[in-house]
């Protein structure tokens, strides 16, 4: 940036947000879009061009928890903020209480929706609901409640039916914008076979998060896995996830990948197990104490002498949605002696009303191996979560409006 002049490297997605925001009228705009279409970094790029821009202003950008915030949309933030060169001249970052600061006095705020203080409390100019299908309908009004200008949601539209359709869509003064990879034109080779490995790995998985387009509904939570005689050599990427119990069994599943599928393997499903126990029979099945393992945070103690023991142990992103849709991804092949994990699979539903309307709520029995299995796959994808660079860029003016 210079002599108030940013240089914004965009796609149309970004584009048609700005349009849309500075139509007289305009309250809220949706976009709806598959993986990698761009909406979530274009409207970053869009909250840094208003905070530039106008004098004064508050942004604010929310989503379901803050471990999946920080992993997705903050880090699109920093990295946008750095590539215009704008990290380093910012007045300041807070990181306690999540802020960004502008030299002109306009701020970005971050929090989680679990953030009652931050959700019910100051208003704010704009708000960009990140993946606001996690966000319950009350969340929603206490958010539009507070912000006077325009709130913008992203989501992938996994679910047939969702109060974003009947509450928001409905309304005169929302603008919908659909998007998908089509839309972004910077996605290398790479990324573009990941994508259409999406078709092959479920069919409604495709239609969401490849052309974008509303889910259908269906009981069965995984209907794409498969099973393997065993894993391949040419597996990769090897980590775990732990899901503890007691009178539940403690499960402990292996992760690995290869290019076009995911692999998950039971290494562990005993109920009774004593911390002592438990860490004795970590030692037998990983005998490599640096392979990560993405273990429940609902026991820090556990992990805590599990990490005493010299493995590399960390806390899990539990979002159930999220970490469903990321196991979704990909192809899922399972060993054919994970018994109890295979089990569980055929058995896992979600919830469906007496009226026949499907819940995007999974059935809670019989899910330990699933959980564990989940863990070790979606955390691992936060957090190594690669963004694509956008290489074309429009010069926009920054002249201040109070």
């Amino acid at each position: 940036m210079s002599d108030g002049i940013l240089d914004i490297r965009h796609t149309s997605v970004f584009s048609r947000n700005l349009d849309a925001c500075q139509t007289p009228g305009v309250r809220i705009v949706v976009n709806q879009g598959g993986t990698r279409s761009s909406k979530t970094v274009s409207l970053v790029q869009l909250a840094i061009y208003l905070c530039l821009l106008e004098t004064g202003i508050m942004f604010s950008i929310v989503r379901g928890t803050l471990p999946s915030l920080k992993a997705t949309v903050l880090r699109d933030l920093e990295e946008q903020l750095t590539k215009l060169g704008l990290l380093s001249v910012l007045d300041s970052h807070n990181k306690t209480d999540h802020l960004y600061t502008f030299p002109n006095g306009s701020q970005i705020e971050y929090f989680s929706i679990d953030d009652a203080q931050k959700v019910r409390g100051r208003k704010r100019h704009y708000l960009l609901a990140n993946k606001a299908n996690e966000l319950r309908l009350e969340d929603w009004r206490q958010l539009i409640f507070r912000a006077e200008r325009v709130l913008f949601l992203d989501f992938n539209p996994s679910e047939e039916f969702h109060w974003i359709y009947d509450e928001v869509l409905t309304r005169p003064d929302c603008v919908f914008i659909q998007s998908t990879y089509l839309d972004n034109p910077f996605l290398p080779d790479s990324i573009l076979q990941e994508i259409k490995l999406l078709e092959a790995a479920d069919p409604n998985y495709w239609r969401i998060y490849g052309l974008g387009e509303r889910g259908v509904a269906g009981t069965t939570i995984f209907p794409h896995w498969q099973q393997c005689p065993s894993l391949p050599t040419t597996a990769a990427h090897r980590r775990y996830g732990l899901d503890f119990g007691y009178n539940h069994p403690t499960s402990l599943v292996e992760v690995s990948e290869t290019p076009t599928a995911r692999y998950w393997q039971q290494r562990l499903y005993q109920s009774h197990l004593t911390t002592p126990e438990l860490i004795d029979r970590l030692k037998e099945l990983i005998p490599n104490k640096r392979e990560v393992i993405y273990a429940d945070h609902a026991r820090p103690e556990i992990i805590e002498d599990i990490g005493r023991a010299c493995f590399a142990i960390t806390e899990a992103d539990k979002a159930v949605k999220a970490g469903i849709d990321d196991v979704k991804s990909k192809p899922l092949l399972v060993t054919a002696d994970s018994v109890d994990l295979i089990k569980e699979l055929r058995a896992y539903k979600w919830k469906t009303l007496r009226n026949g309307q499907v819940l995007d709520e999974p059935v809670k029995v019989n899910d330990d191996a699933i959980d564990a299995g989940r863990y070790g796959t979606y955390s691992y994808s936060l957090q190594h979560k690669v963004n694509t660079p956008i290489t074309h860029y429009q010069s926009f003016g920054t002249t201040r409006r109070r």
